[in-house]
């Protein structure tokens, strides 16, 4: 399998500090990338860290800098660039992988195949489904046993239901993804539905072009979903993701660059 990484961030100073932190967490989880890429958008005249760039440069990553101002305009080039890997682990600035399969496992993981769909989507968000966090709505969850891919005492992925997605169903943050999916969506997307919300739109394209009916989406998290959903719903994010986000104003925009197409 080959593997690359894309990390998008733009070049604010808040933004930088997060950064080194998130190249150190994926370093960390060892998935042996054949290419590693970061696309900086330098915005309202931030200069980005020569120090930084210098650090990362030394961890084997390259640096792609646009002024855009608009993460979808960020990813449209480097997701071309890497048509030719079998996924990317697309990742941003600002959310942190706490766990993740092994290269083996991940291989087996993704190249696992139900109904001769393929694997097009996996991530370690819960998201995506119908289900409520507040309670009222299950969405997916409760055919998780049936729909589980692998499980062992510390893991369980299992396939999402389309019949239940909601509206951000392609859910960005930390996705593993086939290239040349995501770019089809996101172009198609900005083409024909600007100024939406760029999961959303992403979601309109990802079922206009038919891609559920050859690839599905999957969710590896804590075994522990299985009993949390039902009893506290609340808890499923903090508890069962691998994820650990670090701006608590996350999908504002706050520190810059639109999430809008």
């Amino acid at each position: 399998m080959k593997l690359a990484a894309l990390l998008t961030t733009v070049s604010h100073p808040q933004k930088q500090e997060w950064l080194m932190q998130v190249v150190v967490n994926l370093e960390s989880l060892d998935l042996k990338f054949d290419k590693k890429i970061i696309s900086v958008d330098k915005i309202h005249g931030y200069e980005f860290s020569k120090q930084l760039q210098s650090d990362i440069e030394r961890l084997g990553w390259e640096f792609s800098f646009v002024e855009f101002g608009n993460r979808p305009k960020t990813l449209l080039p480097e997701l071309l660039k890497l048509h030719n890997y079998d996924y990317i682990l697309y990742a941003e600035d600002d959310i942190l992988i706490n766990w993740c399969p092994d290269v083996a496992l991940l291989n087996n993981l993704l190249s696992y195949k139900i109904d001769n769909k393929s694997c097009g989507i996996l991530t370690p968000s819960a998201g995506g489904s119908t289900f409520k966090c507040e309670g009222g709505d299950t969405g997916d969850f409760d055919f998780i046993e049936r729909e589980t891919i692998y499980e062992n005492a510390n893991l369980l992925v299992f396939k999402r239901l389309e019949e239940f997605a909601s509206s951000w169903f392609f859910e960005l943050g930390t996705i593993f993804i086939k290239p040349i999916l995501f770019y089809n969506c996101l172009k198609k997307s900005v083409e024909e539905l600007p100024g939406t919300q760029i999961e959303q739109g992403l979601t309109v394209s990802w079922f206009n072009l038919g891609y559920h009916e050859s690839f599905f989406k999957a969710t590896f998290c804590r075994p522990c979903i299985k009993q949390l959903y039902k009893e506290y719903p609340q808890l499923v994010d903090p508890v069962c993701k691998f994820m650990s986000i670090l701006d608590p104003y996350a999908g504002d925009s706050r520190f810059g660059g639109s999430h809008h197409l």
